[in-house]
């Protein structure tokens, strides 16, 4: 979900802005959506198959293998991957989906030691962010 503005209107009292209800919908959905994702943060040390609702995932243990799941069924799905082991780890895709992005296309990624992916599924593949 991207982020959700609520509208203030152009003043006090003026009635143009979002009414009480509506806004506060908004700002529980926003809340929601942190609160999500903070929730989410898996640290691994075996390979692992990113499951729908994990959001960031972190592998302390070299030459171990993170899989993206379906792209087809996470369109919009943002997905961090913190490599801080001491070595290179892999990123793989299901389904021979493709990664893409800068000097990158393909359906595996090595992630060097010390280093963030951030992914965000199109629907259809996963582009690095």
């Amino acid at each position: 979900m991207a982020q959700q503005t609520i509208n203030t209107g152009t003043g006090n009292n003026t009635g143009d802005g979002e009414g009480l209800r509506p806004a506060f919908i908004k700002i529980n959905d926003n809340f929601n959506e942190l609160y999500n994702r903070v929730l989410n943060y898996v640290i691994l040390v075996d390979d692992y198959l990113i499951a729908d609702n994990d959001y960031n995932v972190q592998i302390t243990v070299s030459g171990k293998t993170i899989t993206l799941p379906d792209a087809t069924s996470n369109t919009g799905k943002t997905y961090i991957i913190d490599n801080s082991s001491d070595g290179n780890v892999t990123v793989d895709t299901t389904f021979s989906q493709i990664i893409t992005g800068i000097d990158i296309n393909g359906t595996s990624f090595v992630l060097a030691t010390q280093n963030v992916l951030e992914v965000t599924s199109n629907g259809t593949l996963y582009r690095l962010r």
